[in-house]
């Protein structure tokens, strides 16, 4: 029984996953979760592709382990991502705060 157990479970993970480009997200935010939908911005218009709904504690952990990954990979690479100054500023993102 156990074995066919991780069977199933090892054809899951094998399965195609839908991948998806997006270069754009909205974020809405809950007491009890966070959802983000990413989307393709074309112009001035956005379609949606995908809605992703988590619990706070998990977007919290997956924060801080993308943070981590980008600061690593920027390390191994040499090469920082750019943001735009105009973007930061619109986004009122703080343009002094670090990533890393």
């Amino acid at each position: 029984m156990a074995d066919d157990k991780q069977e199933r479970f090892q054809e899951d993970l094998s399965a195609d996953v839908p991948t998806y480009y997006a270069n754009s997200v909205s974020l809405g935010i809950s007491p009890y979760d966070l959802t983000l939908v990413f989307g393709v911005r074309a112009g001035n218009q956005v379609k949606a592709l995908i809605r992703m709904i988590t619990s706070l504690e998990h977007a919290v952990v997956m924060t801080m382990v993308l943070r981590r990954s980008l600061r690593e990979h920027t390390k191994m690479t040499g090469i920082e991502p750019k943001v735009p100054i105009e973007v930061m500023r619109d986004l009122q993102l703080d343009e002094e705060e670090p990533l890393w």
